[in-house]
């Protein structure tokens, strides 16, 4: 029992204290009773008044030393609650991370590893943990010091396990989730800890007792956000808590919220991004159809819209359910809104690509609803307002490569919008380690003009003849990509004078060749160049000629030596050969000859014997060839054409194009070569002639080169 004169001096300091009207006499009464419970904790409660009463005197309590007090109480007298938590609500008032000097001074005498005690030692007194949450989460805003002090002093676990024992408590579970926020924000090792410490279980049971507590779920939804960031185990203990369906069930009673709907949307990416099982449940949970509903009520909010886009993504990939979902919900329109809405934005175009890309790949009913929205404009603005963002131009090229395949008005629609001049720009681009990139590029140039000549013109007149070209001729390109430039410019090209007036200006042709010497092993390349040169030399007198000069012949002839098997690219070679002998130029057949052209042309005929279109090309080929070409004609004759000729017709009947180009060959052949006429007779080209004539009575074409040939056989 305290003797009299104790009682005496504890009524003196309680006097002390009352009496106080400023910090400082408050400090000087706590200090001369260090040992009276009763002083202590009614200093607690002026120190309390004083700040509260008028925030702008609050530094001065640090300066007399009102911290420096308080901690000592608490430490001197751990047994009482009541002072413990008085003591609290002080710090807590005293070190508002307004008054950074008071926080550091907090940090010099160990306040909060005093305020950590208090915790672990009352953990049933509500108004003691509330207390010492406020003064712990304001002591380690931002001050580093006292974070590392919170951390070393086991506040973790302790917060973690005051949010099991108070799960009534709306206010304590807000502030311990702040707490739990901060010290989990980019630090591994705090998040392992929490987990381990039961915070997620705690954090989830807090966001599922108090569902219409918006301070609560924000701040619950951001400690979720910083704990499962690439961490499998705390995943797989939110989902097993049941977060999804939280998570969901707090963004529908929440929809007017940005920032938690954004939360909510970068909770579920992590939960589901690579996880099978989790994609599923979040997709049956209806994850989807919240996070569009949040892109459709928030298009304004940049964050929100690419942590959805985000989830979107990662939940429709390899899932066709999750896929079906979103198409049903409506992805398609909001997140081209939130590509028009958000321009500026590189990482939001990208997902938003992204996800188009998956949405439309191999699904027209897509990707009409998608050049319905705006698809085509969208990736277009996108690829011209991020030129140097290569990711982004690879994902759209990715999309208006599949929205404009197999759409003549979808290429139409794109090459009024600009899409010519934003692919053309990547075409021509040059960046270190970009070349799969410009591979994409000229892909989706080739799928721009193939087939439509509403989408030809306008592309040659914006530059992309020369951007192809210019790929074509780059040293340092890939034959992939060259072949996909090849391609393109053969497309470009079609029956488009004026483009193949910009092709020629280019010296398109020498750079076709030189490509293909380049890379001769490669038959894609070849056979794409092979499609480029065909087209270059069609009706083009002064085309054929450079072509000559430049090498063609023999490059061609390689390529179907070297690439006997490749059907596509010997009917492409004889029609270039075919081409290149069209003119009255005696020089380039005597070249198709001496370069061993007609032999290579007869080879490829009994390679490809069942092939409609090589037997066809190379009969055309040989026709041009041989022309009025005496050399030519019995070179042709002693390797064999006589008899490949009347083996295509043969084995062909039905074919008006075959015959019509073989009995062509054969006048050729046989004109003025009695070794042929020979030839031809004995293995029975008259009759194979008649035969065509009566399989096609009403081809014009067919019946006059068959009259003309029987008159030269008879």
């Amino acid at each position: 029992m305290p003797n009299e004169a104790s009682k005496a001096t504890e009524a003196e300091g309680l006097k002390a204290v009352q009496d106080a009207t400023n910090f400082e006499g408050v400090v000087v009464a706590m200090r001369g009773h260090t040992k009276s419970v009763k002083v202590q904790q009614e200093a607690c409660i002026v120190l309390y008044k004083l700040a509260s009463s008028n925030v702008e005197i609050i530094p001065e309590a640090g300066s007399v030393g009102a911290i420096e007090a308080a901690v000592p109480a608490m430490r001197g007298h751990a047994q009482n609650a009541e002072l413990q938590a008085q003591a609290c609500k002080v710090l807590g008032t005293l070190s508002h991370v307004e008054n950074a000097q008071n926080a550091t001074k907090a940090e010099n005498v160990g306040a909060i590893e005093a305020i950590v005690m208090a915790m672990s030692g009352h953990p049933g007194n509500l108004m003691l943990q509330q207390f010492a949450c406020t003064a712990v989460r304001h002591m380690i805003t931002s001050n580093a010091v006292n974070m590392k002090q919170a951390e070393e002093a086991g506040v973790i676990d302790v917060v973690s396990a005051v949010m099991q024992e108070h799960a009534q408590s709306t206010e304590l579970q807000t502030e311990a989730c702040i707490i739990l926020c901060a010290l989990t924000r980019w630090n591994t090792e705090n998040t392992t800890k929490a987990g381990n410490a039961g915070a997620i279980e705690a954090i989830v049971l807090a966001m599922r007792r108090h569902p219409g507590n918006l301070l609560l779920q924000r701040g619950a939804s951001a400690v979720l956000q910083n704990m499962i960031i690439s961490n499998a185990v705390n995943i797989k203990k939110a989902v097993d808590a049941g977060v999804i369906d939280i998570v969901l069930a707090v963004m529908h009673g929440h929809a007017q919220s940005a920032e938690l709907q954004t939360q909510g949307c970068d909770i579920l990416d992590n939960l589901t991004s690579g996880n099978t099982e989790n994609t599923t449940k979040a997709g049956n949970a209806g994850a989807i159809e919240a996070i569009v509903l949040a892109m459709r009520r928030h298009p304004g909010n940049l964050m929100l819209q690419r942590g959805a886009c985000a989830a979107v993504h990662g939940m429709i990939t390899n899932n066709a359910v999750n896929m079906k979902k979103a198409e049903d919900a409506g992805v398609l329109d909001v997140v081209l809104v939130a590509l028009r809405g958000h321009t500026q934005s590189d990482v939001l175009q990208t997902q938003g690509c992204k996800i188009l890309s998956a949405l439309t790949f191999g699904n027209t009913d897509n990707q009409t609803k998608a050049e319905h929205a705006g698809a085509i404009e969208a990736m277009v603005v996108a690829m011209r307002r991020h030129a140097h963002d290569s990711v982004l131009q690879s994902w759209a090229l990715d999309v208006l490569s599949t929205m404009i395949a197999s759409s003549a008005r979808n290429r139409i629609k794109a090459a009024k919008v600009g899409a010519v001049e934003a692919i053309a720009a990547v075409v021509r681009s040059r960046r270190l380690g970009e070349e799969d990139l410009r591979e994409e590029a000229c892909w989706a140039m080739r799928c721009l003009t193939g087939r439509t000549a509403g989408s030809r013109i306008p592309s040659g007149r914006v530059g992309a003849v020369e951007a192809v070209v210019d790929a074509i001729r780059d040293d340092a390109g890939n034959a992939t990509m060259q072949a996909l430039a090849c391609g393109a410019l053969r497309n470009l090209i079609g029956s488009i004078a004026e483009n193949v007036a910009l092709a020629e200006t280019a010296d398109a042709v020498q750079a076709v060749v030189a490509v293909m010497r380049r890379h001769a092993d490669s038959a894609h390349l070849q056979e794409r160049a092979c499609g480029a040169l065909r087209n270059l030399t069609t009706g083009k007198e002064q085309n054929n000629s450079r072509a000559r000069i430049t090498g063609a012949f023999e490059a061609v002839v390689a390529a179907m030596r070297g690439h006997a098997a490749c059907e596509g690219l010997q009917e492409r070679a004889c029609g270039v050969l075919r081409n290149l002998t069209a003119s009255s130029e005696v020089e380039n057949e005597t070249q198709a000859r001496l370069v061993g052209g007609i032999d290579t042309v007869v080879m490829v005929m009994h390679g490809h014997k069942s092939s409609e279109k090589v037997q066809a090309s190379a009969c055309t080929a040989l026709r041009n060839i041989i022309g009025s070409n005496a050399e030519n004609a019995t070179q042709a004759g002693i390797v064999g054409a006589v008899e490949a000729i009347t083996a295509a017709m043969h084995r062909h009947p039905g074919s008006a194009r075959v015959q019509e180009h073989a009995c062509g060959a054969m006048y050729a052949l046989i004109s003025g070569n009695k070794a042929n006429k020979a030839r031809a007779r004995r293995v029975g080209a008259q009759a194979l002639t008649v035969s065509a004539m009566k399989v096609h009575p009403g081809n014009k074409r067919v019946l006059k080169e068959a009259r003309d040939l029987l008159e030269q056989i008879m």
